[in-house]
């Protein structure tokens, strides 16, 4: 779980000073918000790092179109303890904890759901392997002809 590994990192780091660098293909709108929880107390700087011109056969640079630009490029997330970091997390990690439990409880139905609908399915398939709306289906097809 990310949110227990940012609270181990945020715990190890000297306030004010202690640093913690993550480098990523992952684009900011999906690693900030691991940064931002609640319980943790960090001073985030984001970079860009774009990959380097390709050179042709002969040493002249090629352009790189926009798409490789943003699929090749890594994200540098710099995260600073601030002083009140201990603070924070003492006070708001048990409600982050019961959160995140509940959100795993609610994954976790709609996981089981879809097994027990897929294992109903399966259950109804014939000999042929084929499902009773399949051959519900045949049948209105042939009818209609």
């Amino acid at each position: 779980m990310v949110a227990k590994m940012t609270k181990e990192i945020q715990r190890i780091l000297k306030p004010e000073t202690g640093l913690y660098m993550a480098i990523s293909y992952g684009k900011p709108e999906s690693r900030v918000p691991h940064f931002a929880m609640p319980h943790l107390s960090f001073h985030l700087r984001q970079f860009v790092l774009y990959p380097a011109a390709e050179e042709d056969a002969d040493g002249r640079a090629m352009g790189i179109t926009e798409e490789e630009k943003e699929e090749k490029s890594h994200y540098i997330y710099l995260c600073r303890k601030r002083a009140d970091a201990d603070e924070v997390c003492r006070t708001k990690w048990l409600q982050v904890q019961e959160d995140l439990t509940r959100e795993a409880e609610a994954e976790n139905s709609i996981h089981r759901e879809l097994r027990e609908k897929e294992e109903d399915e399966s259950e109804n398939m014939d000999e042929d392997g084929e499902s009773d709306r399949d051959n519900s289906t045949a049948y209105v097809h042939t009818l209609l002809g």
